[in-house]
């Protein structure tokens, strides 16, 4: 699926998403030249956030050498101490920990901008820069990153400021594809990849009722797992049961609890025999099951379904009863101006009751 979001609406997109809205303004999504594709986008943004990186200063960490030494330091390797007699000359083969800028983290950054550099499909001023950055990194060693190695990075409380950018380098690394022959770079947009899009649009509006939730009238926002009801022990057969996890449930201060499915599709609406758009009957089935077994659950029994679609035709929102339960379905549109977006979301969720909705069917 392609899609028509405005480049400086997928950085947003990206930053709700990595729960990292602090970073928001490594860039200037209103500039008079904005970034004309994903990857110059997100470039863009690893530059400067490098920039803001080497100002703060690199992380450093404890790296394992061992080294024949004049003298002791941590722990002596007595194999090869005593195979070459160096206690004889004062020496031995020691093993201890030196406090270094050579950590993983650091290694896949520079990394990233070394491939950056490397691109042809990037800016020339972007590659340029990209080289001059990666001169600082001068007492990292130069590793051939993957995405895997991205994930492989530990983030914690001390090294907190680094997140963002591994989920960039994992984000452009996987979008930077060598060929057959490792000579030529081919580019894959993940704002193309309908699978990446679907999971990027999911977390962004879970994050965003998140950091909203006093402003949207929210006490609890989490992604739960939904046990099928009726059921008080487990069956013999229970692992043939699928499970259920919603995307987003809501406690609304003013309103019953809301259970949101989030979907981007090429065509929200599906065209049936007659050649009339209709809902998918799918996500209609699969959002009013969350619902119904959901509401076995103490504190959740009035709680609504909601589909959440990203629009990519006209806009639409309905709702009806089905068996007592409400059901609503409703886009939001990602190409309009970020502050329309926001007040989009915030409007659906403090939605209760509106002339929308429609009674039971008979």
């Amino acid at each position: 699926m392609e899609t028509n979001i405005p480049i400086h609406n997928l950085y947003y997109l990206l930053c709700y998403a990595w729960d990292r809205l602090e970073e928001r303004d490594l860039i200037d999504v209103a500039a008079d030249t904005p970034p004309r594709d994903t990857l110059n986008l997100l470039g863009r943004v690893l530059t400067n956030g490098v920039r803001a990186l080497i100002r703060r200063g690199f992380e450093r960490g404890y790296i394992e050498r061992q080294e024949e030494l004049a003298g002791l330091r941590g722990k002596i390797v007595v194999g090869p101490t005593v195979r070459r007699q160096l206690a004889s000359y004062g020496r031995a083969e020691c093993l201890f920990d030196e406090l270094e800028h050579d950590t993983p983290a650091n290694r896949v950054i520079l990394a990233t901008l070394g491939s950056l550099a490397r691109s042809p499909l990037l800016e020339t001023a972007l590659r340029h820069e990209s080289t001059g950055l990666a001169r600082h990194f001068r007492e990292v060693r130069v590793i051939r990153a993957t995405v895997a190695d991205c994930h492989r990075v530990m983030i914690h409380r001390n090294n907190r400021h680094y997140g963002f950018l591994i989920e960039l380098c994992a984000l452009i690394l996987g979008m930077l594809l060598p060929d057959e022959s490792g000579a030529e770079t081919r580019f894959r947009d993940f704002a193309r990849d309908h699978r990446a899009m679907a999971a990027l649009f999911e977390r962004f509006v879970r994050n965003f009722y998140s950091h909203h939730a006093a402003e949207t009238g929210l006490t609890e926002v989490v992604k739960k797992t939904i046990p099928w009801a009726g059921q008080t022990e487990p069956g013999p057969h229970e692992a043939l049961w699928p499970g259920m996890e919603a995307d987003i449930c809501l406690r609304r201060v003013a309103g019953p609890p809301l259970v949101i499915d989030c979907k981007f599709y090429t065509d929200a609406l599906k065209e049936n025999q007659h050649g009339q758009e209709r809902l998918s009957s799918t996500n209609l089935y699969q959002v009013f099951t969350y619902a119904q077994n959901l509401a076995h659950r103490p504190g959740w029994e009035a709680v609504e379904g909601l589909l959440l679609y990203a629009q990519t035709g006209e806009p639409f929102d309905v709702a009806r009863s089905v068996c007592g339960r409400r059901l609503r379905a409703a886009t939001v549109n990602l190409d309009k101006p970020w502050p329309e977006i926001h007040a989009r979301l915030v409007a659906v969720a403090r939605t209760v009751r509106d002339n929308t909705t429609q009674p039971d069917f008979p």
